[in-house]
């Protein structure tokens, strides 16, 4: 017993030796950023750390080193490594694992079924599949992981994880190894800002703030290890992505952004050099629309389309102007809001005070999901959201026209350009370059996908995602309302359809600072005024 625990004492620290020798934290600001804040963590509760990067930004190396560091310190100490399936853990973390020990030269066995990686020491990763984690039952959700025990855990790649087996896993942080701070590990490929990975982080940080924790990291943060092991890495990835800034922001820069999850709709059709207002012109920067809306009096081009969808929990409103100049119209797309699991009241109130404060001047019509007119399938009320908006004073048209239509109409005219003279050519429809407008020119890019299913039917359906299907959908109201094709010749540019419009003004009451509609359908007198205010009165308040 004595030379067994000699002899693990003498590889603890000869492995500890070889480590130090080869891994430098400073080298990567971001590494030594983390490093600081697990070598003296704000509580002694388990510690969630996303490793927020882009691709060899050393997020996933950051981790693996840490875990070493414990594992090394803490001889028979276990450590959980998580992804969703058997294979990608082979694949993947495995594998990643071992490279990284065989490079800083640290002895260790291991194998596949069931995977674990041991150190001389004693101590080991241990592999489990998210998806043998979330074995259901009615005493213990995480049945797959039985009556085991860690010091810490890495989610590999954790936006692909069940939530249910990331929920499960701190419970487990209780293995008697002396190991005095346990940590949880989260390197990701930056997700959407609305997927529930992100959400749960924000959320815990509130109630939280000294447990939760966020680190951004990217390629330069990493040169000196890029440089190092692959000379070029950098400048390859900048020119696979440079030209798709949708991946770009997420791939090189660590931001947060859309994944390719399947084939982009209008892949074909849209190019931001040509359909996204340019806010640089001869290298000097310039304002975006809305930003000149009042001082070019911009609300004199034509109407503003308030386009309404109503997905459960995720209310979403496009807004784009319908500008005539006398040759050729052009959709003005100027912002897009999606609602989180918000009701479409409170949804609806804050977003049109929003845009009328955008947009004064403007005259406003509607347009939305024919569903609205139906009501919940719950029967918790017996309003419709047609109904609702109705209350506020918004009048929205619907027409019920199948999905593959509306999206051939719109790649009909991001297609179409017309030659506007000296001014050059111009696109029939044009996404103005602001705060509010990034999520549809994501979506044009890389978001707004085909279902892969559809494929194999031989149809156009696309894939519900929660975010981009809901953006895109009020697009295409507004755009089959707006717009109609030519069926003598489809290849023509789609031209305006002949409907009587109703315009409505939004107001500000100056009394009370709250915002009302203008409806000229209303049977009140608009050329009446409200008294001493100079203003017409209100056909609904909000």
């Amino acid at each position: 017993m004595v030379q067994r625990l000699a002899e693990t004492l003498r590889q603890t620290i000869a492995m500890t030796r070889i480590f130090y020798k080869n891994f430098d934290w400073t080298k990567n600001p971001k590494q030594k950023m983390m490093y600081d804040l697990c070598s003296n963590p704000p509580s002694n509760r388990v510690q969630h750390i996303m490793l927020r990067g882009s691709v060899g930004s050393g997020k996933s190396i950051a981790a693996h080193a840490w875990t070493l560091k414990t594992l090394d310190e803490y001889p028979g100490a276990h450590w959980l490594g998580l992804r969703n399936t058997h294979d990608e853990i082979i694949t993947s973390i495995w594998t990643q694992i071992r490279k990284f020990l065989k490079r800083h030269q640290v002895p260790c066995t291991h194998g596949k079924q069931p995977a674990y990686i041991e150190l001389p020491n004693g101590s080991a990763w241990q592999f489990w599949s998210a998806n043998a984690i979330v074995q259901t039952s009615l005493t213990d959700v995480a049945k797959g992981l039985g009556s085991t025990e860690f010091s810490g855990a890495t989610l590999e790649e954790a936006d692909s994880i069940m939530q249910a087996a990331v929920e499960t896993v701190p419970q487990r942080l209780r293995e008697a190894s002396g190991v005095k701070s346990r940590f949880m590990f989260y390197p990701i490929n930056p997700p959407p800002e609305n997927h529930w990975l992100v959400r749960f982080f924000r959320e815990n940080k509130q109630d939280n703030p000294l447990d939760f924790h966020e680190i951004h990291m990217t390629m330069e943060d990493n040169r000196y290890w890029l440089e190092k092991e692959a000379p070029g890495y950098i400048e390859t990835q900048y020119a696979i992505y440079g030209h798709r800034p949708a991946l770009f922001r997420r791939m090189i820069l660590g931001e947060y952004g859309p994944e390719a999850k399947g084939d982009p709709i209008y892949k074909d059709v849209f190019s931001r050099d040509f359909h996204v207002y340019k806010r640089t012109v001869d290298g000097q920067p310039r304002p975006s629309i809305i930003e000149r809306w009042t001082a070019e009096q911009m609300w004199k081009l034509g109407p503003v389309c308030l386009c309404w969808d109503f997905g459960w929990n995720h209310p979403c409103l496009l807004v784009f102007q319908d500008r005539d100049y006398g040759r050729f119209d052009q959709i003005v797309i100027l912002g897009a809001w999606l609602g989180d699991r918000e009701l479409l009241r409170l949804f609806a109130n804050y977003t049109l005070g929003r845009v009328k404060s955008m947009l004064p001047n403007a005259e406003f019509l509607s347009f939305c999901d024919p569903a609205g007119a139906q009501k919940a399938n719950g029967g918790v009320s017996d309003q419709t959201a047609i109904d609702i908006l109705e209350a506020m004073g918004i009048h929205p048209r619907h027409t019920r026209s199948s999905v593959e239509y509306g999206i051939n109409l719109t790649a009909d005219l991001l297609a179409s350009n017309y030659n506007y003279g000296r001014s050059g050519v111009q696109p029939l429809i044009l996404v103005d370059d602001n705060d509010f407008t990034q999520d549809v020119i994501d979506g044009f890019e890389l978001g707004y996908v085909q279902d892969p299913r559809a494929l194999l039917e031989d149809q156009v359906r696309p894939l519900k995602d929660g975010k981009y299907e809901h953006i895109f959908d009020a697009l295409r109201y507004g755009v089959i309302h707006r717009r109609k094709a030519r069926k003598e010749d489809y290849t023509m540019r789609a031209v305006r359809t002949q409907r009587s419009d109703v315009f409505s003004k939004l107001h500000t009451d100056p009394e009370t600072g709250r915002f009302y509609v203008e409806d000229p359908r209303s049977e009140v007198d608009f050329g009446e005024l409200m008294e001493g205010t100079g203003i017409p009165s209100p056909s609904y308040s909000f």
